[in-house]
């Protein structure tokens, strides 16, 4: 943008200064012929400006689908881990609760085997 707006700006330059001297038409025809080819530079610079930022663009959307991406696998994998963990956890306290049944049970059947001994005496 500051090219074409430097292009515009020298041409405009040139065609005033043009302009106010006293030359043969033949500069006229010069300067008239400079603020031309500066206007397709300027006019050149604005197209690869639009470019540069149309691959910008491009590559902006591409880092956001690709930090897009890499949330949504690491989301998936914590979620993932966080299930194993809870079905671990669950396993354990299942183990744990058998574990807790049978030794009541035991004590209970000592404690019946005890009062019967006692009786019996």
């Amino acid at each position: 943008m500051n090219k074409l707006l430097l292009s515009l700006g020298l041409a405009s330059t040139l065609a005033i200064v043009g302009c106010a001297k006293k030359e043969e038409p033949n500069a006229h025809a010069a300067s008239a012929e400079q603020a031309a080819a500066s206007a397709e530079q300027a006019a050149t610079s604005a197209e690869q400006a639009a470019a540069s930022a149309n691959a910008a663009a491009h590559d902006a959307g591409a880092a956001a689908s690709d930090a897009i991406t890499s949330t949504s696998n690491a989301a998936h994998d914590a979620a993932h881990d966080a299930t194993a963990s809870a079905k671990a956890a669950a396993d354990s306290a299942k183990e744990s609760a058998k574990e807790a049944t049978a030794a009541v049970a035991g004590a209970v059947e000592k404690t019946a085997n005890d009062v019967k001994n006692a009786a019996s005496n």
